[in-house]
């Protein structure tokens, strides 16, 4: 049940994550993408965090239901397609420079969230 909501969580946070680096190098030109991570504060962390699960929405939870509780579930509602989202981290990734994100793929993406 829960899959589906944590990894929308996950993506959701990434994706602000890589917003929050973006701004600081915007706001600081002279910082490095290095220095933009080390900036990035338990403080941040948490903001994000609570942006990530506000972003969730009631369909994605209802969906997470259906293997567990199916007649709990309305009819036509699914978990949303993540694909916007990953174009979103791929180009903020693009944005933020450097040589390891220059090249980011999907599958990057899905390895970053992978549980371990």
């Amino acid at each position: 049940m829960d899959q589906g909501i944590i990894a929308t969580f996950k993506m959701y946070y990434l994706k602000k994550t890589f917003q929050c680096i973006m701004e600081k190098l915007e706001e600081n030109p002279e910082l490095d993408l290095t220095d933009g991570w080390k900036n990035f504060s338990i403080k941040d962390c948490i903001l994000y965090a609570s942006k990530a699960i506000s972003e969730i929405r009631q369909h994605t939870l209802n969906a997470c239901w259906k293997s567990l509780w199916p007649e709990c579930v309305k009819s036509g509602m699914s978990v949303t397609s993540n694909s916007a989202n990953y174009s979103d981290i791929i180009d903020l990734a693009r944005s933020a420079g450097g040589e390891i994100l220059a090249d980011m793929t999907r599958e990057d993406i899905d390895e970053i969230l992978l549980d371990r």
